[in-house]
């Protein structure tokens, strides 16, 4: 991305939520902040939220 961008990012969110052992170690062995979340959690904070 920093080719791309410029800029080098931070945070590594796993696709689909889907994460083990070494996919943690390895993103974190890179400099990467990992964020972590679930199909199966959603706050609803988007809900009574209009357009406006």
């Amino acid at each position: 991305m920093i080719n791309i961008t410029g800029a080098r990012t931070t945070f590594f969110r796993l696709i689909g939520g889907n994460y083990n052992d070494q996919i943690i170690n390895t993103a974190v062995g890179e400099g990467y902040r990992v964020i972590m979340w679930s199909w199966r959690q959603d706050t609803e904070d988007w809900k009574g939220i209009s357009a406006r």
